[in-house]
């Protein structure tokens, strides 16, 4: 089980490698994109059906997408790499089974398509880190409380 603190720093540097990505993104981005951006999004507003069963096939095809339009095939490769580090059940739990961390998601990603279709490429860089801190930061939570359970045992 990786450490808080472990999950903190991989996400802070997620955060930057993520906002990059959507800074070049919206220079490049189509009205299509950002319609299917939409509405993959759409299955992660609470109370939703998820695309592919699940809101984690939902969040991650929000990122995809984003990784494809930045044109930057390395840089999607070691977002990918990061995000592979930990388990993806533990993201999906934490992201299904918490509605409250669900609609904040689901915020987020609105507010990123609003910075890429007003093309603002400083603003959509800003929001996209502001949203991987935020799931980093409830990924630590989620260590942590298994930690602390642990260790009372």
């Amino acid at each position: 089980m990786p450490a808080p603190w472990e999950v903190r720093e991989t996400y802070e540097v997620r955060a930057e490698l993520e906002g990059l990505a959507c800074e070049r993104a919206v220079g490049r981005i189509t009205g299509e994109v950002l319609d299917e951006l939409g509405k993959v999004n759409e299955a992660l507003r609470p109370g939703a059906t998820a695309v592919g069963g699940t809101s984690t096939a939902a969040n991650d095809r929000f990122h995809t997408l984003i990784h494809g339009v930045a044109g930057n095939e390395r840089l999607a490769r070691i977002i990918k790499e990061i995000n592979e580090a930990f388990p993806r059940n533990v993201s999906a739990s934490v992201l299904q089974n918490n509605p409250r961390h669900r609609a904040d998601n689901f915020a987020e990603h609105e507010r990123i398509i609003a910075a890429f279709a007003a093309g603002d490429a400083h603003l959509a860089r800003r929001e996209m880190q502001a949203h991987v801190i935020s799931a980093g930061v409830q990924l630590a939570r989620w260590y942590e409380n298994r930690s602390a359970a642990v260790f009372r045992g």
